[in-house]
């Protein structure tokens, strides 16, 4: 795993040199790097992981876009994970954006023998569609998802706000979710039985990004994720922060 966090560093480390280039051509695509902490990684109202190192890639190109995230734990016996993800934006209206997206999950230290592995496959294939409609700052979104490999499906809804700060030049962001969420293979690759679990949940973020300069960002961010009728032994609540550095060209 050590190999992979070299490679993702050399991958950041390429953008950040290649965005310094004072003669480079303009180009139709961006790239955007991301070395980000956090104290907890939980996803969908369930903690994974305690703190962890996430850098990231994304390449955006003609409402296209691609990336590469992963969640290094940094304390130790911890499993760590690999997202591939892509997706394509389709503007309806000024207002109103479509939107498909599929992420590949892996989990390369997956072991049938782990007590604490994050999910019961070694992968899992997730596509999604969804809708965003923007009004005086206010961003309201719904999405669904279905996991091919898990056989689980997830529908969440969301609500973002950008509380404008002029004399700091930047913006207070806000926002909240609710998803619900069913699986009826969850632990496919371990020596047991189907699992089916079924949950709910909800959360609220706040973030205050800082410009560093034209093309880097620093953003410090406070979240919340609690659940109900989740797994047996799953905590139902979560407070955790982040800070991320984003650069980009």
């Amino acid at each position: 795993m050590k190999k992979l966090v070299m490679i993702t560093a050399a991958l950041l480390a390429g953008a950040g040199l290649r965005a310094d280039e004072p003669s480079a051509p303009k180009l139709d695509y961006s790239i955007t790097s991301s070395f980000s902490y956090t104290s907890e990684y939980v996803f969908r109202g369930i903690k994974n992981t305690k703190d962890a190192f996430q850098p990231s890639v994304e390449v955006d190109s003609n409402n296209f876009d691609v990336g590469i995230w992963t969640s290094q734990p940094l304390t130790g016996n911890q499993q760590n994970e690999v997202d591939l993800y892509g997706g394509y934006k389709y503007a309806v209206t000024k207002e109103l954006t479509l939107q498909a997206v599929a992420t590949y999950y892996w989990y390369p230290e997956f072991s049938k023998t782990r007590a604490n592995a994050i999910d019961g496959a070694k992968g899992s294939f997730e596509p999604g569609v969804g809708a965003t409609y923007t009004i005086a700052g206010f961003s309201p979104s719904v999405f669904y998802y279905h996991d091919f490999i898990l056989d689980s499906d997830t529908v969440q809804g969301s609500l973002g706000y950008a509380l404008p700060l002029a004399g700091m030049g930047t913006e207070l962001d806000f926002s909240t979710y609710v998803g619900t969420t069913s699986g009826q293979n969850l632990a496919r690759d371990l020596p047991v039985p189907k699992v089916h679990e079924s949950y709910n949940y909800y959360g609220a973020d706040v973030s205050l990004p800082y410009k560093l300069s034209a093309s880097s960002t620093l953003t410090a961010a406070c979240h919340y994720a609690g659940n109900d009728h989740a797994p047996v032994g799953t905590a139902h609540g979560h407070v955790w922060f982040s800070v991320a550095l984003t650069t980009g060209f």
